[in-house]
């Protein structure tokens, strides 16, 4: 019987991951529970928790101070500002955190040290909905694949999907489990921008951009990097397939126009999973759905237009040299040097600002920003179709 395409395989592996970050369906998730005591910090006693709250999520906490010391309790976070103080306070508060994620501090002050009793749940979790959602999206994608394969034949679908290894993916979703189990997974966005000289709150929505940009191609270049290597490594190895490149006639730009869409879907699905759990896991400090609309969608867009453009320059480099082993050492090599910045940056991978507060920037207009992409996916696709279309041309790799 035959078995499934390794591309099938391997989305229906990272479909595992929205699951593994979602947990399974609860109606209540304890954030904190525990006995808060005050340490000494002139002229009070102070003890602090922090916790977080992801969109969708109502919240509910509870705080109960000494009956003998008089107490100052604030609980703080963007959509909720409350004092008490007395003693044997018995805080209980509900609030709904319908359209952004939220830090929450409980903040307790005293003339001497004490201890209070600080219990946080939530109810309701969209972010579990969306992580099933999402779940459920990989394995369709994986499904409607293996049918469209076995059904329509598609000419080179199969031979370039070879290159890809399901032992090799495993690798990746390593990473994203770490990156989603850890206490401090998220990207922590943090857009505070007043160049001086301007009013206070002075705000560019492109510099925005480009530091969730920024964020966004730290957590996944080198997933997306990754990926290049292990199927160039993968197709080197595989010199039958390779002899049989070199004998039978094959239609250039097809298997070209294959190859780059087998890469960055595959390039696409490990990042984008990268970005989701860096948005939406607690303390990823997710701006909002209006943040989305107007800030998340253009970066998301972007950054996919930069991985397009990391495969074509990986398969064009792959046609030019014609040596798969040689180009699998160089071009991920380069690339990563570019974004680390050790070598001048390579046009397509130049540095997206990380805004820092005390310099003052010259804002890239949004179109500008997407078009500088579009221009270098637009040449890299005219060079690999010339190349491909040049006498004599005979793909070894």
């Amino acid at each position: 019987m035959r078995g499934l395409n390794p591309i099938s395989v391997s989305l229906i592996l990272l479909a595992v991951i929205p699951v593994m970050f979602a947990g399974l369906p609860s109606e209540k998730n304890v954030l904190v529970d525990q006995t808060l005591v005050t340490e000494q910090d002139y002229p009070y006693t102070v003890g602090q928790i922090t916790t977080f709250v992801n969109v969708g999520e109502t919240v509910k906490i509870s705080v109960k101070t000494s009956d003998s010391v008089v107490s100052n309790v604030s609980i703080v976070s963007e959509f909720l500002y409350q004092q008490y103080s007395g003693k044997a306070l018995d805080i209980s508060l509900t609030e709904s955190n319908v359209n952004r994620s939220s830090s929450i501090r409980i903040i307790i002050r005293s003339v001497t040290i004490t201890s209070s009793e600080v219990y946080i749940y939530v109810e309701g979790n969209e972010v579990q909905r969306v992580s099933y959602l999402l779940s459920l999206i990989l394995v369709l994608a994986a499904f409607t694949i293996e049918l469209t394969i076995r059904r329509l034949h598609p000419p080179y679908f199969e031979d370039e999907s070879r290159s890809i290894s399901v032992f090799g993916m495993l690798i990746p979703i390593v990473i994203l489990a770490n990156e989603v189990l850890t206490d401090n997974a998220g990207i922590g966005l943090d857009y505070r921008y007043n160049p001086q000289g301007l009013s206070t709150g002075s705000y560019y929505r492109s510099l925005h951009i480009e530091e969730v940009l920024a964020k966004f191609m730290n957590i996944s270049t080198l997933l997306v990097l990754y990926v290049l290597l292990s199927v160039s490594v993968i197709r080197a190895f595989s010199r039958k397939r390779l002899r049989i490149y070199k004998t039978l006639p094959i239609n250039p730009l097809r298997q070209y126009l294959t190859r780059v869409s087998i890469w960055t879907g595959l390039v696409l699905s490990v990042s984008s999973l990268a970005v989701f759990f860096g948005l939406f896991s607690r303390n990823g400090e997710f701006e909002g759905y209006g943040m989305f609309y107007s800030v998340y969608i253009y970066a998301i867009a972007i950054a996919a237009v930069v991985f397009l453009n990391m495969v074509l320059l990986h398969a064009n480099v792959l046609d030019t040299i014609q040596s798969t082993r040689v180009a699998a050492l160089i071009v991920p090599l380069l690339m990563l040097l570019s974004v680390l910045e050790t070598i001048p940056p390579i046009p397509m991978f130049e540095t997206f600002h990380r805004v820092n507060p005390e310099m003052e920037y010259q804002p890239v207009e949004i179109p500008t920003l997407v078009l500088r992409q579009l221009f270098y996916t637009i040449v890299l696709l005219i060079y690999g179709v010339i190349n491909r279309r040049r006498p004599g041309f005979r793909t070894g790799n």
